[in-house]
Formats: structure tokens, C-alpha cells, sequence
């Protein structure tokens, strides 16, 4: 075979694994009552899986029909029989903000995926997005990287990603509702890092609503109560 037939023959491959959609994500979904209420979408954290929300859906301060998605991440956590992760984190947690790393690209294609499924069955209903821990990480990546109307985003003990690419893209998202929580005492990803990044947010004139706590790397009851005050709040809003 030429050399010109195996090139064009290596760009169609090419173009072919580049267009590939991602396989869809495993979820758990819910709805709360009946009616027309926002789509939610909430992902789990590293060593996690989409059960930890069930709990959510047991809530009556939703608002009426609500639809909950709890996905689950792509990847299982090697060495382990339990557990998930949507990509490989790095030993030392405190370079998370400064780059990316393998597979962050990934896992944000798979949420953009589901996001166009869910939206697509229910095109003009709010669409509130957020995570816990690594599934908050993802969260703000998708919120940067897809341009896709959201009704706001829930950053639970979280922390800045890819500092340079998130600085540059949050202009893009001025006015965006965003709800963030965090234990002062978080051993796991640092307060200072996600204060900083909600102190970025606001100097790009997003609209952050931040609760410290003192405690740990948790979902608190007060967490959850303000996640469903949050998601009624981006349900109402014009």
C-alpha cells in the first residue's frame, strides 16, 4: 500500500476512535412525587458509589417531582472490591489543583453523555448538577468545559481543579448559582484550596452560597437540607 493510501487510511481511523461516544454511565435513578420538577444529577466520590444519595430521594423538602440521577463512575478501584472512582487520583491530594491529570478528560465526556440523555427526555426542566469530593471535582469540570444551560451547581467538600484552565473559564459562567460546603477540619482535600476556588468564583461574579462546618470530609444533615433548599431555590428561579 502507498504512502499517501496509509495516511488517509490512518486519518479515517482517527477520526473514527475520536468520534466513538463514550459507553453510557450506570445509574440509579429516582423521582420525588409527581409534577414537572428540576432534573438532578449528582456523582458520587472516590471509593463511592451512586447508593451513598439514596437518601436524598427520601426527602419531602423537594420540590414535587423532582427527578434525582445518581450515577455511578466508570472505574473500578484496582486492588479492591468496592468502590469506584471516575479517574485515577494522585497520592498527594494537594497537587490536584495544579493540572490536570490521565483521565479527567474522560470522565467528563461520560457526564456530558448523560447529561445530553437526561435532558433530552425532559428538555425544559431546570438541570441542577453536583458532587461530593471527587464527584464535586468532576462537577466543576463539566461545568467549565460544557457551555449546556445549568440551573446551578452543589460543590460538596470539593476542592480547585487545574487552577490555571478553571481561572481562565469561570468568566464564561458569571451568574452561575453555585452551593458549596466543607469541613474546616478536612483531612482529606484541604478547606484552603476550596476556599480559594469559591473566592475565585466570586471575584468572576458567580453566585456562591459557601457552608463551613466543623468536621471532616462529610455530607452533614445540614448539607443535605441545604443541597434540597439549593435545588428548590435553582427550581423557582427565573
Amino acid at each position: 500500500m502507498s504512502g499517501s493510501r496509509v495516511a488517509v487510511l490512518g486519518l479515517l481511523l482517527g477520526a473514527c476512535v475520536a468520534t466513538t461516544p463514550p459507553s453510557p454511565l450506570e445509574t440509579i435513578e429516582r423521582t420525588v412525587g409527581r409534577g414537572e420538577g428540576p432534573v438532578v444529577v449528582l456523582l458520587h466520590g472516590f471509593g463511592s458509589g451512586p447508593e451513598t444519595f439514596l437518601g436524598l430521594a427520601e426527602r419531602t423538602d423537594l420540590p414535587a417531582g423532582t427527578h434525582l440521577v445518581f450515577p455511578r463512575a466508570p472505574l473500578s478501584i484496582p486492588r479492591t472490591d468496592h468502590g469506584w472512582m471516575w479517574w485515577p487520583l494522585p497520592r498527594d491530594y494537594g497537587t490536584i489543583p495544579l493540572a490536570r491529570f490521565p483521565g479527567m478528560n474522560e470522565a467528563r465526556a461520560r457526564v456530558s453523555a448523560l447529561l445530553d440523555r437526561v435532558t433530552a427526555d425532559a428538555p425544559h426542566r431546570p438541570l441542577v448538577l453536583g458532587g461530593f469530593s471527587q464527584g464535586a471535582m468532576v462537577t466543576l469540570d463539566v461545568a467549565l468545559h460544557d457551555g449546556r444551560p445549568l440551573a446551578g451547581i452543589a460543590l460538596m467538600s470539593g476542592t480547585m481543579i487545574d487552577e490555571h484552565d478553571t481561572m481562565a473559564r469561570l468568566q464564561a459562567r458569571r451568574g452561575l448559582a453555585v452551593y458549596a460546603s466543607h469541613g474546616t477540619h478536612d483531612r482529606v482535600l484541604r478547606y484552603e484550596d476550596d476556599a480559594r476556588l469559591m473566592d475565585a468564583m466570586r471575584a468572576h461574579g458567580l453566585d456562591v452560597s459557601l457552608t463551613t462546618f466543623d468536621g471532616g470530609h462529610v455530607v452533614t444533615p445540614q448539607v443535605s437540607r441545604e443541597v434540597a433548599a439549593f435545588v428548590t431555590r435553582c427550581a423557582t428561579s427565573p
